[in-house]
């Protein structure tokens, strides 16, 4: 039977099991990277507008559109910037894997509380988030690095004392704001 496939099919063969074993590497190296990390807060006041402004450069390459509520009642958030980012960061991918154009993430301070709201999702995408919130590894091979971003993000989220909600064409991340001690 290994005569009967030609050059260049077994050259494209041999791609496609480099390609499967590059990235079985990169997801294990990221899983150990993951379950040995200490993961610490820093936790810092920061102007709403300064931590728009990052996420915005941090995003630039990503296909999504960032709104701020106009009625920002909490100027000021206690929260560790630089991991919320990543955060969101690891999230805007995991969506843009599944809707591909039209991604908005909206940040909104109503009382207390930081809202970071991804929309509009597709409802496969929302039933793809709520199965790996449940179980971030639960899903296909090519799931499972969607599914190691999303258990980061989750990991970050607890952190904050934050929670998910799930709605009708959107993920919510909902973290304590000022004035909610919040324990590490």
């Amino acid at each position: 039977a290994r005569e009967d496939i030609g050059v260049g099919e077994r050259d494209a063969i041999s791609r496609s099991i480099e390609s499967i074993v590059d990235h079985l590497v990169e997801l294990a190296q990221e899983l150990l990277n993951f379950s040995s990390e200490h993961m610490t807060l820093e936790r810092q006041g920061v102007s709403l507008e300064a931590f728009a402004a990052k996420l915005q450069t941090v995003l630039r390459g990503h296909e999504i559109e960032i709104e701020m509520s106009d009625r920002v009642e909490n100027p000021e958030l206690l929260l560790d910037a630089e991991r919320v980012i990543e955060a969101l960061t690891c999230l805007t991918s995991v969506f843009e894997r599944f809707d591909k154009s039209g991604l908005h993430l909206r940040i909104d301070t109503p009382g207390t509380d930081i809202y970071f709201s991804f929309y509009p999702l597709s409802a496969t995408t929302l039933d793809v988030a709520n199965r790996m919130l449940g179980d971030p590894f639960s899903g296909t091979m090519e799931e499972h690095t969607v599914g190691m971003k999303l258990a980061v993000a989750v990991r970050i989220v607890d952190l904050h004392g934050g929670r998910f909600v799930l709605e009708t064409d959107r993920l919510s991340i909902i973290c304590p704001g000022r004035g909610q001690e919040v324990e590490v």
